[in-house]
């Protein structure tokens, strides 16, 4: 009977040694899995954090180059607003010098003023 026991004790024994192994061969995957886990996770806030600071880095441009465009529409409006005013001054230099001649034509008696008005007007003063 003590063969018996003795059988017995060394196949419990085996069958622990057996199962501690095969206990400790699953925590060991569950630690791996957990860490692949972990790594994948990681792996994916790394993307999106790289996402992010590249849509970010897009509206920048984005904003910027509406800017440029913006700052070029303004330049060309001013543009146009300078030469219509060009254009203006250049029509009322015209009537201001018209009015001066019919001044003279009607004979006024002051000629010395108009000369006078002249000279200012013509930018000598």
């Amino acid at each position: 009977m003590s063969q018996q026991k003795k059988g017995k004790a060394e196949f419990d024994t085996s069958t622990a040694i057996k199962e501690i192994e095969e206990k400790k061969e699953a925590q060991r995957l569950k630690r791996v899995m957990r860490e692949k886990e972990k790594l994948r996770l990681k792996k994916e806030e790394e993307e999106g954090e790289r996402l992010a600071e590249q849509e970010r880095r897009l509206r920048f441009f984005e904003d910027e180059r509406y800017f440029r465009l913006s700052l070029v529409d303004s330049i060309v409006t001013l543009s146009q607003e300078v030469e219509q005013l060009r254009k203006s001054m250049e029509s009322i230099k015209e009537m201001t010098e018209d009015a001066i001649e019919l001044a003279v034509c009607l004979g006024d008696s002051d000629h010395h003023g108009l000369d006078e008005i002249r000279f200012k007007y013509k930018g000598y003063s």
